[in-house]
């Protein structure tokens, strides 16, 4: 018993002795560069500076200071200059692969438990047939991928439930339809604007905005209550409402691929587990009753706060899984950027801020320039490129110089349009059909579009494509071999040039405008005469086939210069793009190059106008 007794106080004063196991072994990692010190005073003899995010063992507390051991060496730091390494988070798994559908159904829903899709009636799964009488004014037509089992619809992969509702609704979404609805698509619109609520009586597995086209992402208020698995963000979008989500998804496009920049705005009164982003130029502005637990970069390098960080202005308490917080450099240039956005920045402060970078390549005579670069890129919306590290400012640099310097001219698209009682002068490098492949996470479709005054200076630029700053456009009329116009703010008369970069290549044409008192005029493109580029049209076949207006002609040229469909005399602007795919039935025209056009807006024996770039219009009549 004796005996007993002795080894039982041994080895309460052994235990005693040492730190507990758990102590000793819990990883602590410094928060700044800090000194260790010999003993816990601040006059102790300083034993080695550790760097700031390096890992220490936790030995034991004093007062306000921790005993640690940082390699072979123990000593003494401060305790609020260490805090606990926590595991780094994985990212969120189990959820759905947002959706890239190529093609869509769709049905009319007028009641009852039958729909019709393609001209087929179906009839409802019992367990969605009360999510359908429910919402029966806003599925009247309804863009879907169905799910079916014989003639009955189970299911949907991806449900538009408002693709022709012209407004706000409320979706309220029971726990059959959570179940057997995989993707809720929300399409949002640049026009209408509308409010839109869901309801998830029971977790939904996907949301996903779509926006209203390739290049106007559009806006929504969306509305989520409940619990959600994924939401995935297209385009701008504020999100409100009270809910649980495990991964808010920032995307190019799922349904729409768009070059295009933008933030959408979370203001969720709940939690986000996990904030990801497909694409380095989209970001997102927090709610303060927001919380967000991870954040994912595209890369590791990406900033995730600052002006263009990922997260819009702020730092919010979340661990990034990829990605970073600013250095003080960065948190410099994020400075310099809100500058930029809220007033005029002179040339020289300019100059100052790229010699603080160390940058490259940088002239005295283009400050002006760069200037111009850097402010309308941290104005932009749609069209803005991240400017958030030292690297992205030297690009934006390399850039300027490069659609600076001289070159060859490219073969200039000249085409002059009717636009009820004023005319359109459009001048462009390029056609617009040329295909971009948006699924590309290099550049993202970065190109400078920009305008050169007389003088070589840039006066407007743009880093990414859009319908508008692709082309220069004049409204006015031709008279006299030129084209007149109001409109246009040249300053001077001179020859201008407009120069597009993507990647290593380089496009350029010069157009020569001649100012007075109370007009421009565009005298020139490329030194030729605006009626060298009025030419003949070729004569064109047309025919029907099906739901499909198919036109062609044997002039290569022509074809090769077709831009857009018009009807005469419309009260409004309304072109109609042309597409170059393969009709099936189109026989024996497959087998040379055609355009195809949806024959279902075109009334037969109505006049149809082709417009070409180099040639004046071409009019059809409609078969």
């Amino acid at each position: 018993m004796k005996r007993f007794i002795l080894f039982t106080l041994i080895f309460t004063l052994v235990i005693g002795t040492f730190p507990s196991a758990a102590s000793a072994k819990t990883p602590y990692v410094t928060v700044k560069q800090v000194a260790l010190k010999q003993s816990a005073s601040t006059k102790a003899k300083t034993l080695v500076t550790i760097p700031k995010g390096k890992t220490v063992t936790h030995l034991s507390d004093k007062g306000s200071w921790s005993n640690v051991q940082y390699g072979k060496q123990k000593g003494f730091v401060a305790k609020r200059d260490i805090q606990k390494q926590t595991a780094a988070p994985k990212p969120v798994t189990g959820v759905v692969p947002a959706p890239a559908f190529g093609t869509f159904s769709y049905f009319t829903y007028k009641g009852g438990d039958i729909v019709s899709m393609l001209g087929k009636t179906y009839k409802i799964d019992a367990p969605l047939l009360p999510f359908f009488k429910k919402h029966a004014p806003v599925f009247k037509t309804v863009f879907g991928i169905p799910v079916t089992d014989g003639n009955v619809i189970t299911g949907f992969k991806a449900f538009y439930p408002n693709q022709f509702y012209p407004g706000s609704f409320t979706l309220d979404i029971d726990k059959a339809a959570s179940e057997r609805i995989e993707t809720f698509v929300i399409s949002v619109s640049s026009h209408l604007n509308p409010t839109i609520v869901v309801n998830a009586a029971s977790p939904v597995t996907q949301v996903t905005t779509a926006g209203s086209s390739p290049y106007q992402p559009g806006t929504a208020d969306l509305w989520l209550n409940g619990t959600f698995r994924q939401v995935a963000v297209t385009g701008t979008s504020r999100l409100s409402g009270k809910a649980t989500i495990e991964r808010v998804v920032l995307r190019m496009g799922d349904f729409y691929p768009s070059p295009s920049s933008y933030t959408a705005q979370l203001n969720v009164n709940g939690t986000i587990n996990h904030l990801e982003s497909t694409f380095a130029d989209a970001q997102v502005t927090l709610g303060r009753s927001t919380v967000v637990k991870h954040v994912t970069g595209v890369s590791p390098n990406q900033t995730l706060d600052g002006a263009h960080g990922l997260i819009k202005g702020t730092k919010p308490a979340a661990v990034p899984v990829r990605g970073r917080w600013m250095n003080p450099t960065e948190q410099q240039m994020s400075a310099w950027l809100m500058r930029l956005t809220d007033q005029e920045v002179d040339v020289d402060t300019v100059a100052s801020w790229l010699r603080t970078l160390k940058l490259t390549g940088v002239e005295a005579d283009r400050l002006p320039s760069y200037k111009v670069a850097l402010t309308k890129n941290a104005r932009a919306y749609d069209t803005r490129v991240s400017l958030a590290t030292a690297a992205d400012w030297q690009r934006i640099i390399d850039d300027v110089n490069r659609a600076l310097r001289p070159g060859p001219l490219d073969r200039p698209y000249v085409m002059t349009t009717q636009r009820s009682h004023l005319e359109d002068l459009i001048l462009r490098h390029d056609r617009s059909l040329v295909s971009y492949d948006t699924s590309k996470r290099d550049d993202y479709q970065r190109e400078l579009i920009g305008l050169i005054d007389p003088s070589g200076q840039l006066i407007d630029v743009a880093f990414k494509r859009t319908f508008e700053n692709q082309v220069v456009r004049h409204h006015g009329a031709y008279t006299n071999g030129d084209f007149a116009t109001e409109q246009a703010s040249y300053q001077e008369s001179g020859t201008y040039r407009h120069v597009s970069l993507i990647g290593s290549s380089r496009h350029h044409y010069t157009f020569n405008v001649t100012v007075n008192w109370r007009e421009s005029r565009v005298t020139h493109v490329n030194g030729k005469t605006l009626s060298t580029y009025k030419k003949t049209p070729p004569s064109v076949e047309v025919k029907r086939v099906g739901e499909f207006l198919l036109v062609r002609s044997s002039d290569s040229i022509w074809m090769d210069s077709v831009q857009q469909a018009v009807a005469p005399n419309a009260a409004y602007f309304d072109p109609r793009m042309i597409a170059t795919y393969r009709v099936p039935e189109a026989g024996a025209w497959n087998g040379s190059p055609y355009y195809v056009l949806y024959a279902s807006s075109y009334v037969p024996g109505r006049k149809l106008v082709l417009q070409a770039y180099g040639y004046d219009d071409a009019v059809i009549t409609i078969p």
